[in-house]
């Protein structure tokens, strides 16, 4: 990587009348994602075990759930959400899924289905052909936003920026602003629905893996409302879930440190303590103050994650490691 990116930084210095040509914009990209490479490894290495905990370096406290139906729908491509679906099936066909996928398929699995972050990060390990572990858990962490805490301006920069006002969708390379739907609790989410009509604009990515929906009409795959209507055609040989597994964002947001609730919606019982957790005092430390479950809450969830401090998650779904942006 170093030969290759002293190569690609003299590219740049001879070639800065090209800068604006956007056939060259790989060139930038790859010295992008090497700087993103490296920063995560710091991270790790500055974060130590503290990269595994289900609130994360952070201590951000948030109501994550288990569910092994809805695990197990993700995992095999079976959310109704045709995008999600298909990027799945590749990944599990093949052990690959393009950068921007990644994202994707993890925020759905953040802030749609609301489930531990780190058993999705696990599923990514075990099948990833390109499974790096620092890029593989920053990548997660800041994606569920427990990374590092930036305070309520934005979510960690998640290889680019936060919502920023005037910001045109599509805008820098014709990907929406994957950010609007979070922005104001801090969270970066992902549209999978915006996000096909930019990257599979013609559906034929999704027609390649999802074979259910090959038959259906064409401009009707990645708005839910045509999509429904035309999956009533279908007959049942051919099925395809509808409706969505989950068909909007649920609403994590930030928690409370003092009382345990979430601040914007969400059923504040479902963490499982963090650190404090961790060091078996049955307690997580949140910044600003300390917050205990409550025996009921404990009760409720006690088939939920209740390892907040351990590598890997909660029988179910396995270990911590896996990548939603490790660049393949």
């Amino acid at each position: 990587p170093r030969t290759v990116y002293w190569r690609a930084k003299e590219f740049e210095r001879i070639s800065k009348d090209k800068e604006k040509d956007k056939r060259f914009d790989h060139v930038h990209k790859f010295v992008f994602q090497l700087c993103w490479r490296d920063y995560f490894r710091l991270y790790c290495a500055r974060f130590g075990t503290r990269v595994f905990f289900l609130e994360g370096p952070a201590q951000r406290g948030r109501p994550w759930r288990r569910d092994a139906e809805a695990e197990r729908c993700w995992k095999e491509g079976s959310t109704g959400v045709p995008l999600i679906d298909a990027l799945m099936r590749e990944l599990r066909q093949t052990g690959f899924m393009a950068n921007r996928g990644r994202y994707i398929v993890a925020s759905y699995f953040v802030f749609y289905l609301g489930i531990d972050w780190r058993v999705g990060a696990d599923w990514f390990e075990s099948l990833l052909l390109d499974h790096d572990v620092n890029s593989n858990y920053g990548e997660w962490a800041s994606m569920a936003n427990v990374a590092v805490d930036l305070g309520d301006r934005y979510p960690l920069g998640l290889k680019g920026r936060g919502p920023t006002t005037g910001r045109l969708p599509g805008a820098r390379g014709g990907g929406g602003d994957p950010w609007a739907k979070g922005a104001g609790v801090g969270d970066a989410v992902f549209d999978p629905w915006e996000q096909a009509l930019h990257y599979d604009k013609s559906e034929t990515y999704t027609r390649k893996w999802v074979p259910e929906v090959r038959t259906l009409p064409a401009g009707s795959l990645h708005h839910a409302g045509s999509l429904a209507a035309a999956v009533r055609t279908l007959p049942s040989s051919a099925a395809y879930p509808s409706p969505p597994l989950a068909p909007e964002p649920i609403g994590l947001g930030r928690w409370r440190a003092e009382g345990g609730s979430a601040s914007h919606g969400g059923n504040a019982s479902g963490s499982d303590g963090g650190e404090g957790r961790h060091k078996g005092k049955g307690k997580g430390r949140g910044r600003g103050g300390g917050w205990r479950r409550s025996r009921a809450a404990e009760r409720q969830h006690s088939a939920g994650p209740s390892d907040g401090g351990a590598r890997r998650p909660p029988s179910g779904g396995g270990g911590a490691k896996g990548q939603p942006a490790a660049d393949g």
